[in-house]
């Protein structure tokens, strides 16, 4: 990697720009770029902004069968994505194929279409897991961007002539591309679909991968999936960012029809800014924001996203991190059905209030 190319990526979490919000879009004429009017001059002073995309663009295909709820983007979802080239968007997550294959297809041709490069999912597990090259200021990286079918993620995982997302389940294969492009010259980043939902800190089996990659040359790894914000740790030459949260995540319907609760957390939303110098990254800065029952992007004032990871770092520095996640995981696992039991008045009141607007419509339309 060329010392004098220095770099500033934008790393955002997972953006679905579909499900309720087209809803509620096509009802009150929303234009896309307006909802980011706060975070756009923001995230574009970046070289270069790195997104994942939970879900198809458009529901052309089947729904996935066995799912409580398929998620999808409208196409203006490329109205967004047009105003942050260049951009890198990530498709190894376990929504990529709610609609199959077809679905897939449709995702990456407009992608291509709008040139916009993609990476982590293909038509077989060969254009799965191959890395996405990108040049920027003389200098070379190259993004892997991996999931996993475990049950807590559920991705659908590309074969040998089967389409899908990219895996880093066969860790050894997944380290020999790492040390292949790094040994090309380029800066390596291994985007990660992994981990529990709303858990605040990654297992140590997640280390356990993060850590392998680093060692085999990837000079940042960023995480995804857990719907919140996860700690930040450096290893070796490596940094390790194990979870960035939501960026864009609109209230969703299950499968019958129902509404989903959707916590106040799910609309929190964070910025990772990183320089890359001489080929080592480093955490320049975080900045957080919510996303308004508007659909409007507001950015939170001060330094609380900043406080909040480092937080939430420190127990990554334990001599002993194996039995602090243990003790971490029964008592969040309890935090969980608490919050679940708590939430009862307001999915009650959610469906309700749902039924309602469904019979007035109806009967105004009759």
């Amino acid at each position: 990697m060329n010392p004098a190319g220095n770099i500033t990526l934008a790393f955002l979490g997972d953006l679905t720009l579909g499900c309720e919000f087209a809803t509620y879009a096509s009802r009150r004429a929303v234009r896309v770029p307006d909802l980011f009017q706060a975070v756009l001059p923001l995230i574009n002073q970046a070289d270069l902004r790195v997104i994942n995309l939970e879900g198809p663009i458009g529901r052309a295909g089947t729904p996935r069968a066995g799912r409580g709820a398929v998620l999808w983007n409208e196409e203006s979802v490329l109205e967004l994505l047009d105003r942050c080239r260049p951009c890198v968007v990530s498709l190894a997550n376990n929504h990529t194929m709610d609609f199959g294959e077809p679905g897939l297809e449709r995702t990456l041709r407009l992608l291509s279409k709008h040139g916009i490069d993609a990476v982590g999912a293909g038509a077989d597990a060969a254009a799965a897991n191959a890395g996405r090259r990108v040049q920027m200021k003389g200098s070379w990286v190259t993004f892997f961007s991996w999931t996993t079918d475990e049950p807590a993620v559920g991705s659908v995982l590309a074969r040998a002539a089967e389409a899908g997302c990219g895996s880093f389940l066969d860790l050894e294969r997944a380290e020999a591309q790492v040390r292949a492009a790094r040994a090309a010259g380029d800066f390596v980043c291994v985007l990660l679909h992994w981990g529990r939902e709303f858990f605040e800190y990654p297992s140590p089996e997640q280390r356990h991968v993060a850590r392998r990659l680093v060692g085999a040359g990837a000079g940042l790894i960023v995480g995804h999936h857990a719907h919140v914000l996860q700690g930040v740790e450096r290893h070796g030459t490596g940094l390790i960012l194990y979870g960035v949260g939501n960026f864009f995540a609109p209230p969703l319907r299950h499968r019958n029809g129902r509404p989903r609760y959707q916590k106040p957390v799910e609309r929190r939303f964070a910025l990772a800014t990183i320089e890359v110098a001489a080929g080592c990254a480093t955490l320049a800065g975080m900045t957080g924001g919510r996303r308004g029952r508007d659909y409007v992007m507001r950015l939170d004032p001060g330094r609380g996203v900043e406080d909040e990871v480092m937080r939430l770092s420190g127990p990554l520095q334990c001599a002993d991190y194996d039995n602090f996640w243990d003790g971490y995981s029964t008592r969040r696992q309890r935090q969980l059905r608490l919050e679940r039991w708590l939430e009862t008045p307001f999915r009650l009141g959610l469906v309700l209030s749902d039924r309602i607007v469904r019979s007035s419509t109806a009967a105004f339309l009759s």
